[in-house]
C-alpha cells in the first residue's frame, strides 16, 4: 500500500492500466468467413456446423471458454451480395449459432461456443454493412463477432467517467461528442430564371435539389448523433442502469447513498423521455396481442416523424437502439425485435422512390463519380433504412410495471461500433492520461 495515498497497487495508476489490458484479453473475437447467410435458409443450415467449428477453433487457441455471465455482444456483416438478407433475419441466425452445437455435433465436441443461452445477452449490437462503391471484389464477405463479460462493459464505463476531462471536446470521433447543428439554408441557391437555356434550367435545378438535400442530411446526422451522445454519457455516469445486481440484497446500500440513487433515477427517467426517444406500446405478453402492438408501434412512429418532419425524407441510414426494461420473469425481445419492430421501423422511415435518385445526368462526369456513393446510399436506403440496432436492457426498478417498458431511439448509423465498443475504444485512446 502507497503509505502516501493510501491506495493499494490495484488502485494506482498502473494498477488500473494492468486490469484494463487483462478485461482487453477477456474479449473473445471470432471471424466468420463467407457472405452472412439468413436464418432458416437451407444454405445456413449446411453451413452451422462448419461455422460452429471454425468458432471453436478460434476460440480454442486463445483458450477462451463459455461466457457463463451476462454477456455484451457485437456483431458486424460485411456484405457484398447484390440482395443481402435483411439485418434482422441475419441476426437471427447468428445469435443460435453462437450458443449450443448444432445436434450433429460429433460426441465429445464443444457443446457451446459463447454462451449458453442467448437470454444472457444483455447489450447487444448488430450493424450491416454494404461498400458504396464497386468493390470489393464478390465473396469477400463475412461476419466479425465481438463478446464480453457485462461486468468488463462496466468497469469501461466507470473508467471512461475518469478520462472525460483528459479529451478533447471538439473530438468527433469521441463517444460524447455532440454535433453542432449546422445553419441549412432551404432556399434555391441558383436562380432558374436566370437560366439561359433549358440544359442550364435542369442542371440548376438538380443543383438546388442536391443542395438542399445535403443541408437536410447534415442536419439528420448531426441530431442522430447527439442522441447517441446522450446514451453514452448517461450509461457512463448511471452504470448502475445496466447492472443486473444492483437491486441484490446488500449490494445497492454498500454502493449507492441516497445522492447516487437520485442520480440514477433522474438518468434513467431523462433516457426514457427524451423527445428524440420514441415511447413504444407495451410488450405483447400473448401471440393475439401481436398485432396490436404493431399497430401502436406504427402509429408512435408516424407521430414522431411529424414531430420531426427534417427527418422526411429520411436521407441517413439510422441505428435503431432499444430501450428495454422487462418484465420481472424476462422476455425474448430477438422475436419482437425481428418480426415487429425493424420491419415496422423501415416501413415507417424508408425513403420512397423520388426523382433525386436518377435525375443527375446534367452532372460532370467528375460530380457524378463524387454523387455516386451517395446515390448507391439512398438506394440502399429504401431497401434498409435501418443498418445497425442496439438492445440495451436496462435494470428493472421494484416500480416498474409488470409489462414492462420499451423505448426506441434512433441514432447515427454511419459511426461504426456499439454504444459500448465506442466507449471502449475511447478508454484504449486516452488510458495513458488516467491520473488519480
Amino acid at each position: 500500500m502507497d503509505l502516501m495515498t493510501g491506495l493499494g497497487f490495484w488502485d494506482s495508476e498502473a494498477g488500473r492500466l494492468i486490469r484494463w489490458r487483462a478485461r482487453y484479453a477477456r474479449r473473445r473475437r471470432l471471424l466468420l468467413e463467407g457472405e452472412p447467410l439468413r436464418h432458416g435458409s437451407r444454405r445456413e443450415r449446411r453451413h452451422r456446423p462448419t461455422d460452429f467449428a471454425r468458432g471453436v477453433e478460434q476460440l480454442r487457441q486463445l483458450r477462451h471458454g463459455v461466457l457463463t455471465g451476462p454477456v455484451a455482444l457485437d456483431l458486424d456483416f460485411h456484405m457484398t451480395a447484390e440482395q443481402p438478407p435483411q439485418l434482422q433475419h441475419l441476426a437471427k441466425r447468428y445469435l443460435d449459432l453462437l450458443g449450443a452445437a448444432p445436434p450433429n455435433t460429433p460426441p465429445g465436441s464443444r457443446r457451446h461456443l459463447l454462451y449458453r443461452d442467448d437470454r444472457q445477452v444483455r447489450l447487444l449490437h448488430v450493424r450491416a454493412w454494404q461498400p458504396l462503391d464497386d468493390g470489393p471484389e464478390p465473396g469477400t464477405g463475412h461476419t466479425a463477432v465481438v463478446a464480453w463479460p457485462l461486468r468488463d462493459v462496466l468497469a469501461a464505463l466507470e473508467v471512461a467517467v475518469s478520462l472525460r476531462d483528459h479529451a478533447v471536446w471538439d473530438d468527433a470521433d469521441s463517444p460524447f461528442h455532440v454535433p453542432d447543428l449546422p445553419e441549412v439554408d432551404l432556399s434555391p441557391t441558383f436562380n432558374v430564371r436566370l437560366a439561359t437555356a433549358p440544359a442550364q434550367v435542369q442542371r440548376w435545378t438538380d443543383l438546388n435539389v442536391w443542395l438542399r438535400l445535403h443541408g437536410q442530411s447534415q442536419m439528420q446526422e448531426a441530431l442522430l448523433g447527439t442522441a447517441d451522445a446522450l446514451i453514452a454519457s448517461v450509461l457512463c455516469r448511471s452504470r448502475g442502469l445496466l447492472d443486473p445486481n444492483r437491486h441484490r440484497a446488500g449490494v445497492a446500500s454498500k454502493r449507492l447513498d441516497a445522492l447516487f440513487a437520485d442520480i440514477v433515477a433522474s438518468d434513467r427517467a431523462t433516457l426514457l423521455s427524451h423527445p428524440l426517444h420514441i415511447p413504444l406500446p407495451a410488450l405483447p405478453t400473448a401471440h393475439g396481442e401481436r398485432a396490436s402492438f404493431r399497430t401502436g408501434l406504427r402509429e408512435q412512429l408516424q407521430r414522431w416523424r411529424a414531430r420531426w418532419p427534417v427527418f422526411t425524407p429520411l436521407l441517413v441510414p439510422v441505428k435503431a437502439t432499444l430501450l428495454a426494461v422487462t418484465p420481472p420473469h424476462g422476455k425474448d425481445l430477438d422475436n419482437l425485435v425481428r418480426d415487429d419492430v425493424l420491419p415496422t421501423v423501415h416501413e415507417v422511415l424508408a425513403p420512397q422512390p423520388a426523382p433525386w435518385l436518377t435525375r443527375f445526368p446534367q452532372l460532370t462526369l467528375n460530380e457524378q463519380a463524387t454523387w455516386r456513393p451517395q446515390h448507391r446510399r439512398l438506394k440502399q436506403l429504401q431497401q434498409n433504412s435501418v443498418t445497425a440496432y442496439e438492445v440495451i436492457q436496462i435494470t428493472r426498478d421494484p416500480a416498474d410495471q409488470d409489462a414492462g417498458v420499451l423505448r426506441l431511439a434512433l441514432g447515427n448509423a454511419t459511426s461504426s461500433g456499439s454504444t459500448w465498443a465506442r466507449i471502449a475504444g475511447f478508454v484504449e485512446t486516452h488510458i495513458e492520461q488516467l491520473r488519480l
